[in-house]
């Protein structure tokens, strides 16, 4: 379903209104996360003890602090870093990840090094974000 909607975003709002006309009726913040849902590849630095930190795949991009719901993204991937594809959305003032990840490629020491930078940077520039998506793209005249 994830991979339908992102394909075809349309599909969105009509699975939303079947899920508000429900007899048991998904919770407004429930939909909402569902609106916000970035499915897309990111690069994979490695978990901190609170979080996953994502990066997206963009010289500019920015850098996300990403909660898993159960299990941490290293436990689940079996490498420290990586490109992965994954949804994220936002949730109670979290960024969550879904969960459903494709490993694209394992980052040896050297791009790991290099990636590791550019989250310091983002946490220099005030663009590592912990409880907001920003939409795919979005430049830094923008923010």
């Amino acid at each position: 379903a994830r991979d339908a909607v992102h394909s075809n975003p349309a599909l969105r709002e009509p699975a939303l209104a079947l899920l508000r006309q429900n007899a048991r009726p998904c919770a407004d913040d429930v939909l909402q996360a569902v609106r916000s849902l970035r499915l897309e590849r990111w690069v994979y630095i490695g978990d901190t003890t609170t979080h996953s930190q994502l990066l997206e795949m963009r010289d500019d991009g920015n850098a996300y602090a990403v909660k898993t719901l159960t299990t941490p993204l290293k436990d689940m991937l079996g490498v420290s870093s990586a490109v992965i594809e994954c949804g994220l959305l936002e949730f109670q003032g979290q960024i969550i990840c879904d969960g459903l990840l494709r490993l694209h490629a394992e980052l040896g020491p050297n791009y790991r090094r290099s990636f590791k930078e550019a989250l310091a940077a983002c946490r220099a520039q005030g663009r590592l974000y912990r409880d907001r998506l920003l939409p795919a793209g979005l430049d830094q005249q923008k923010r």
